[in-house]
């Protein structure tokens, strides 16, 4: 009987618990769950977008970087916490997206960098009449959004990498020479 009575002692002397508190605790992370899947339902489409904007800031702070960034005649907020659309030069989407590059006559010296090919979503890169030299990298060709590319005015190199014709929704190409004077095949001309 004092077994009993001890039970009922440690029973009663335990705090009140909530109606929820007492809900198995599998059941409790079920509803998470279930709360946790309709938010994500609800939330605008452009997140799954958004995540890949550090990847945008990286390719920008690297293409700063490779391009003399410090002795630009206009890098306003470029490197800052900002916004990537308050940085001179750059446009952005509604979800934090590059879609415009927009740096002409502004003292860039410098290659172009590989990393340039991780901005997909941009559709205008226009770095005309700057100090830019070597190769167009071939990695240009990844930006499949592209409308308009200006490297006109530059001493970039002589071949023109065919991964440029993957460009199929290029409207302007202005590649004149300060020295591009490589071949470009059929494969670009056909596109543009």
């Amino acid at each position: 009987m004092s077994h009993t009575n001890d039970h009922r002692r440690a029973v009663e002397s335990r705090p009140s618990l909530s109606r929820s508190a007492r809900r198995p605790a599998g059941r409790r992370a079920l509803a998470c769950l279930v709360a946790a899947c309709l938010l994500a339902s609800l939330a605008p489409a452009g997140i799954a977008a958004a995540q890949e904007e550090p990847f945008d800031l990286q390719a920008l702070l690297a293409f700063f970087s490779a391009t003399g960034g410090d002795g630009w005649d206009r890098n306003d907020n470029w490197g800052s916490d900002l916004p990537l659309d308050r940085w001179h030069g750059v446009t952005a989407d509604s979800t934090g997206r590059v879609v415009s590059l927009s740096l002409p006559s502004n003292g860039l010296f410098g290659q172009i960098p590989a990393s340039i090919g991780i901005l997909t979503s941009l559709e205008h890169l226009d770095l005309g009449d700057n100090d830019l030299y070597g190769q167009i990298p071939a990695d240009v060709g990844d930006l499949v959004n592209l409308t308009h590319l200006d490297l006109q005015n530059n001493r970039l190199g002589r071949q023109i990498p065919p991964e440029i014709g993957n460009l199929a929704n290029l409207e302007v190409l202005d590649l004149k020479p300060e020295s591009t004077d490589g071949f470009v095949g059929s494969t670009v001309w056909g596109r543009v």
